[in-house]
């Protein structure tokens, strides 16, 4: 039996053996040119799309040093990144842009226009603060702007928030740049094997190790807190497989402990869903407040299939996998309101990995198709389903940004796993994770309130 099968094998050998529950412990698993000085512009193009992309001129006033390079850099990869937009930096004279009193021009917005521009963003630097202002070409209004101080250890994380400003103004919503994305890197080989937890920034840039204990540590969850944020993981102990914690620090704490599988949680506030084997099968618990009581736990399910991948809804809902009708597992959803189960997405086949967007109230998963598992998407308000991928490796683990523009899922070819991410609206998609690490469980954060 080849490796490439190894769905095959889950199916045939694994599920009946041992269920779902065991299922997450077998996988083992752009940016801007320099600023012309001559005040000619350089373009981030972008390619590839089904819509024709946004055009703006990122409109540099000389005079500022390189820090304003340097943030104009950051700015334009974060905004060019889904190739939604196409971004010119161009150097221009103080002069030539702004009037006395620090507005824009409108013979230089209509130049701009002319040029076949959609917006223009100018920014400016004053000692050390960085104006940026957003116009409209075609009637030369002003869209929005702000002062922000700056310095050399703060660029990064000004220009994602930015970004978001920007991003808001331009398409309504606050696009994935104040979010971070988790996953696991394997290391070792044989019996020497572990698994460490790192934490990136939206597009994948910026690795930071967060669980490096020598032990394997898998399938890392955020919680629902945009000031505090921690990760919730499955640490591989000596008689069970414990629910644990770290925040953006690496400080861990234990969380459950209790026998069998402690995995797989997923937020609302401050609830928590997720899965115990304790008892033979995996079943979803709800961890809840209880009118004022405290924290209670609630079994949710009560079947003898095995039961995982809990989505907990704002409203208490549960989306999640489960094989107590078939041998396969299939996608269900709780309802709250009167405690019923009904199969949520329809079809033959082996499902897996649900996650649920609560901005586009649709649930990504993944199915085997002709052997191999790929993405799919399910509208919960349609009802209906499309399939996103079809090339060749394992599409799985599959997770929202908060946005609802992107997923962020693991590809799995021959021994290599690597993270990958998808603009879904034009089904583009990439690799970000490197080729020399075997990757695996992404997960996406929510919204931060500033940067970690």
């Amino acid at each position: 039996m080849v490796i490439n099968g190894k769905f095959e094998w889950i199916r045939n050998v694994l599920w009946p053996r041992v269920g779902l529950a065991f299922l997450c412990l077998v996988f083992t698993l752009c940016s801007a040119s320099v600023l012309a000085d001559n005040g000619a512009s350089v373009t981030v193009r972008a390619k590839d799309l089904q819509h024709e992309a946004t055009k703006i001129a990122f409109v540099v006033i000389r005079g500022g040093k390189a820090l304003l390079t340097d943030f104009a850099q950051e700015l334009a990869h974060a905004i060019t990144y889904s190739k939604q937009c196409d971004v010119d930096l161009i150097r221009s004279k103080r002069t030539s842009v702004l009037r006395s009193h620090d507005t824009i021009k409108s013979s230089y917005l209509k130049k701009l226009e002319q040029q076949g521009y959609d917006f223009a963003l100018v920014l400016h630097q004053i000692k050390r603060e960085i104006e940026w202002s957003l116009y409209s070409v075609d009637d030369a209004s002003f869209i929005g702007g702000k002062r922000i101080k700056i310095n050399k250890k703060n660029v990064h994380a000004k220009a994602l928030t930015v970004a978001q400003d920007n991003w808001q103004y331009l398409f309504s919503d606050r696009g994935p740049f104040m979010s971070q994305i988790a996953y696991c890197v394997k290391q070792g080989s044989g019996g020497q094997v572990i698994k460490r937890i790192y934490r990136a920034d939206f597009d994948g840039s910026n690795p930071r190790l967060v669980v490096g204990m020598p032990t394997i540590n898998v399938a890392p969850r955020w919680n629902d807190d945009s000031d505090y944020p921690l990760l919730y993981y499955s640490e591989m102990a000596a008689t069970n497989v414990r629910l644990m914690a770290s925040n953006m620090d690496g400080k861990r704490r234990l969380i459950c402990d209790m026998d069998g599988l402690n995995m797989l949680a997923s937020f609302a506030g401050n609830d928590v869903a997720f899965c115990l084997s304790a008892g033979g099968t995996s079943q979803v618990y709800l961890y809840k407040d209880a009118s004022g009581k405290g924290k209670r736990f609630v079994q949710i399910t009560h079947n003898k299939g095995n039961n995982i991948y809990p989505q907990l809804l704002a409203g208490g809902d549960i989306i999640f996998c489960s094989d107590f009708e078939s041998r396969s597992p299939k996608i269900y959803r709780y309802y709250s309101k009167n405690k019923d189960v009904s199969r949520l997405v329809s079809g033959n086949g082996f499902f897996a990995s649900p996650a649920y967007s609560t901005v586009t109230d649709s649930v990504a998963y993944t199915k085997l198709v002709a052997g191999v598992s790929q993405l799919f998407v399910h509208d919960c308000t349609t009802g209906k389903s499309r399939q996103l991928t079809s090339s060749k490796g394992h599409k799985e683990e599959c997770a929202w940004s908060p946005c609802g523009s992107f997923l962020v899922f693991s590809v799995s070819k021959s021994r290599s796993s690597r993270i990958a991410m998808m603009h879904v609206p034009t089904k583009r998609w990439w690799y970000v994770s490197p080729k020399n690490q075997e990757c695996s469980y992404p997960t996406w954060s929510g919204y931060f309130n500033r940067y970690f």
